[in-house]
This record gives structure tokens, sequence and C-alpha cells, in this order.
């Protein structure tokens, strides 16, 4: 690879490598944002002994969340070589959502009740 010192708007081209290296500079800047879930506490229920202690509609029936604020998503999938349709959400506010905490969870799941 070269090393191509040209500023992003120079018309001039750039080598294959230094091209390349660019356009996944920009596919990363350009990635959708991630949905609240992936941080959330509450996106993997625990049930300990019948009672469960995290877990929210979504997390535990594809329902909804009442109140969040989420803006639905669908997407095509082959999986097994059938066509369906896919509806998931990417949540923005959540009134269940709370951080999620590896030692807090590796705590609640260790909890006797």
């Amino acid at each position: 690879m070269c090393n191509c010192d040209l500023p992003e708007d120079d018309p001039r081209t750039y080598c294959q490598g230094c091209y390349n290296k660019r356009q996944k500079d920009r596919q990363k800047q350009e990635q959708k944002p991630a949905t609240l879930c992936w941080t959330c506490i509450n996106s993997v229920p625990i049930n300990v002994k019948g009672k469960y202690l995290t877990g929210c509609p979504w997390s535990m029936s594809f329902q909804p969340v009442e109140g969040w604020t989420a803006e639905e998503r669908e997407y095509r999938t082959s999986y097994l070589k059938s066509d369906k349709k896919l509806i998931t959400y990417l949540v923005r506010e959540c009134p269940m959502y709370f951080p999620s905490d590896r030692e807090l969870e590796a705590k609640i799941r260790n909890e006797k009740i």
C-alpha cells in the first residue's frame, strides 16, 4: 500500500489500496445507529425460581414496549430457503431501559430468592 496524503476532496485518483481504505472508512461512518436494547439489562430475561428479575415485553415475547420511541425496520431473510419478512425496531428511548452492568447481572443470577 502506498502513502497517499491526498485530502478527501482532492479530485485526483488514489491508488487502489487507499481508495479501498477510504471506502471502508466511509461505510463505517454511514452505519446505522445501534438499538438501545443492545446495552440494556432487560434485553435478556433472567428467571430465578420462577420469578423474572429482568426482561421486557420485547425481550420476553417480541411485543413492543409501551411508551418507547422506536422506528420499525423490515428485513427480508433467506434463512432455510424461505423468503420471510422480519420486523424489528431501532429503539431510541424506552421507559424500561436500564444500562447493562455485567457484575450486577452476575449478582442477580447468583442471588438466592
